[in-house]
């Protein structure tokens, strides 16, 4: 489902805003990290083993289970570690794991089961379909949400809510309640079938559309259209006894065992597979919609469902992106289709090249991220090792009008969490330069991410370095905004470099200058304690600068702590963690204002000068910054109830 992360991310908010300097600007969206080409290419399935071992040490990651599939064969099924630690289960490559996200493959296949049979158009309107599912469109008269937004993440919807990520109801809900259950994310921010941003709310719309077309239960539906003909025998969407009994233990950071989660969404991740199971499923993309005899979707289906189609991009001619729950990575210089997948304590990775007839799927029972890629960058490599490389295209130089027009600093505009854009509006931010026929987009300090080197095919499209097909779009005005849009990573509009810099400046500065009030309390608190400062008039000038940085704080721990404790009980619920976190953030604006009025009145004392600057800075670091999250929402925002 792969919000596990995008939880622990926005878990606390607040958190964010106070968190050091050199942290933030460490920090860039995993859509510009670099694919590793210069990872190792194990030369045989040993060495690929033995690297992964390596990993899954290195990572306290306790097992992988992994299939190499061709088209007409499996290469290599195998399974590494614990399916289970206390109990001591090895994994094999018939244990179940959770696929998160991949799960959206199977909404997509069968919408296009029933597109082919006539029953339903990837260009129906939503609202014709489905009226008693709640959603906002503002521009529904001329821009309505269509099938195929839903389920290319361009419908413009907010990534699911706090609450209904917690939901964990074991009854289990039918996809209805689900979707009645809390439809607040689904408000299009921006034109349907414009901008890409990944959502959750979107696929488990189109799967009740499903239900509504053919008259049957959307799990019942996969079942015996999908899984069933392919023969995926243990593949569930539902939690049951025999799904108990083979089923990997999920491990929050490797460490903590995290309970079965039911999901109220459950299209949009909630499949338990072995990767057996899933190796027959990736010989079908292989074999273009077949396997055996038991044909899925046309091959036309299977290439709409890989090409990105409801993007301004994608209407200029953008190859790559997210299509029909199928999107495009390249690396080495090979064009991998398929999909990630996230649960709390567990991640998966399907890939395949259909070009050259291999693919892979792989799934660990720990959401250490950094274990995953590592393995992903192993499998890939060796699945390519021995292959020829594509022809890249050759690159054109752009005019010179075109570079004046498209060079400057960008600021990303499709947030994936809503909540979020107070925070990676500042530190998304990317220069795009243009030399003859490179384009290269650079964080904005040139620290952390390798910079991104596209190659230019003509003056609206570009390619990535090692990808073999265009994946940057220069959209041009849109909207009355020079804007440019990044496959998988969304759109991004020109801004005026002095102003990025100036709101990055004023959050650095902030930062450090609260920060500062705490280095600066270890110096004037001892000496107050032990009476060195008694007597001076005004000590409330030094106090509550610092107190409403430490309420702050305090006010941004609590939700955090109670997150990663129990995230469905102590942050999306009401507790002590959450409602504390609540009132103190609003405490937080109220000593934020009460400290512009102790200053105020302490004027006209004789306070040590360098003492009284400095909590005049600190308490204008404070304003701004209670100001800012005032503006974005975040004070007294109910975390249970969001």
């Amino acid at each position: 489902m792969a919000v596990h992360e995008s939880a622990r991310r926005i878990v606390s908010p607040v958190i964010l805003g106070i968190v050091t300097c050199g942290f933030v600007l460490a920090k860039m969206p995993s859509a510009f990290a670099q694919d590793g080409e210069n990872f190792p290419a194990p030369s045989t399935l040993e060495e690929l083993e033995a690297e992964i071992l390596e990993v899954l040490e290195e990572t306290n990651t306790p097992a992988v289970s992994i299939t190499l599939v061709s088209q007409d064969e499996v290469i290599w099924a195998t399974a590494l570690g614990k399916a289970d630690r206390a109990k001591d289960i090895d994994a094999t490559p018939e244990t179940l794991f959770r696929i998160g996200s991949i799960s959206k493959m199977f909404a997509a296949l069968a919408v296009l089961q029933l597109v082919e049979r006539g029953q339903l158009n990837l260009d129906d309107r939503v609202r014709d379909l489905v009226p008693e599912i709640e959603f906002d469109n503002p521009w529904s008269e001329t821009d309505p949400i269509l099938v195929a937004h839903l389920l290319e993440h361009t419908a413009g919807f907010d990534d699911i809510h706090f609450v209904e990520m917690a939901n964990n109801d074991p009854a289990p809900l039918t996809l209805r309640q689900g979707l009645d259950f809390h439809p607040h994310s689904r408000t299009a921010r921006w034109r349907p079938g414009t901008r890409f941003s990944y959502s959750n709310a979107g696929p488990p719309i189109a799967a009740y559309i499903v239900e509504k077309v053919t008259g049957q239960v959307f799990e019942a539906y996969v079942q015996g259209n999908v899984l069933d003909p392919l023969g995926m025998t243990t593949a569930s969407f539902l939690f049951s006894d025999a799904v108990r009994e083979q089923l990997a233990t999920l491990y929050v950071g490797g460490v903590r065992p995290e309970p079965y989660w039911h999901l109220s969404l459950r299209p949009s991740g909630s499949v338990n597979a072995s990767a057996r199971d899933m190796s027959r499923f990736v010989q079908m993309l292989l074999n273009r919609g077949e396997l055996e005899g038991a044909r899925i979707v046309s091959e036309t289906s299977m290439r709409r469902m890989e090409t990105p189609a409801t993007t301004l991009g994608a209407e200029m001619g953008m190859e790559k992106g997210y299509g029909l729950a199928n999107y495009s990575a390249g690396a080495r210089g090979y064009g991998f289709q398929g999909h990630d997948g996230g649960m709390p304590g567990g991640v998966a990775s399907l890939g395949y090249l259909p070009e050259y007839g291999l693919g892979y799927v792989l799934m660990v029972n720990s959401d250490d991220g950094n274990a995953t890629r590592r393995i992903v960058r192993l499998t890939r490599n060796y699945l390519t090792k021995d292959l020829e490389p594509p022809t890249l295209p050759a690159g054109q130089v752009m005019s010179t009008a075109t570079a004046e027009k498209f060079e400057g600093v960008y600021r990303i505009v499709t947030v994936r969490p809503e909540i979020m854009r107070f925070w990676l509006r500042l530190i998304t931010v990317v220069r795009l330069s243009i030399d003859g026929e490179r384009i290269t987009l650079t964080a904005l300090l040139g620290i952390n991410p390798v910079d991104l080197e596209y190659v230019v095919l003509s003056d609206q499209l570009a390619r990535r370095a090692d990808d073999p097909a265009s994946s940057l779009a220069l959209l041009g005005s849109v909207g009355g905004e020079t804007q440019i849009e990044i496959a998988m990573a969304g759109t991004f509009v020109k801004v005026p470099a002095g102003l990025a810099w100036l709101e990055l400046g004023l959050a650095i500065t902030s930062l450090a200058l609260m920060f500062s009030a705490l280095v600066f309390a270890l110096v004037w608190g001892p000496r107050r304690l032990f009476g060195k400062l008694k007597g001076e008039p005004g000590i409330g000038v030094r106090a509550w600068p610092l107190l409403t940085v430490v309420i702050l704080l305090v006010a941004s721990m609590l939700p955090w702590i109670g997150a990663e404790i129990d995230f469905r009980s102590n942050f999306a619920a009401p507790s002590v963690y959450s409602v504390g976190g609540a009132m103190l953030s609003a405490v937080f604006l109220a000593a934020a204002c009460w400290s512009v009025i102790v200053l105020w009145r302490a004027r006209g004392l004789p306070i040590n000068i360098i003492a009284r600057w400095h909590s005049v800075a600190v308490m204008a670091a404070n304003a701004l910054v209670a100001g800012y999250f005032s503006y974005w929402g975040l004070i007294g925002l109910r975390y249970w109830s969001y």
